[in-house]
């Protein structure tokens, strides 16, 4: 899909009204069986249920690290970054929602050009975000 036709490509620049209807798509998407299996699929195959730290890149409403932080065993914090303030803000909102405020954090960031120094996280999970990448 190409840049212009893409809108996750640009959710810094869209409309609050827009970005109010992607966010509603990304969360009911994230209910329907053909997403949340393949994403419990390989977060069972990263094994990062017990890692410290968890980068999540293009993190939209945050449904990855919500499901990171609900797993079984998994003691540590997601952090996740999105293109968005506007995602970031829902993300951080449907955190403290679901009372998991304390493993997750949500910042605007472009995943292209991160400033994180090397290995400061122990995993990193992209669900959905290189299709969106130019």
């Amino acid at each position: 899909m190409t840049a212009a036709r893409d809108p996750f490509r640009l959710t810094d620049r869209l409309e609050p009204a827009a970005l109010e209807v992607m966010a509603t798509r990304l969360e009911a998407r994230g209910r329907q069986p053909g997403f949340v299996q393949p994403l419990a699929d390989y977060l069972q195959a990263m094994a990062i249920d017990h890692r410290a730290e968890v980068l999540d890149l293009g993190c939209g409403t945050g449904i990855a690290a919500r499901v990171i932080a609900r797993r079984p065993g998994f003691r540590g914090r997601v952090h996740g970054i999105d293109l968005s303030p506007h995602l970031v803000a829902e993300a951080t909102r449907l955190a403290e929602a679901e009372g998991r405020a304390d493993r997750l954090s949500f910042a605007v960031g472009d995943v292209q050009a991160l400033d994180r120094p090397p290995r400061s996280v122990d995993a990193v999970v992209a669900h959905t975000l290189f299709s969106h990448l130019a």
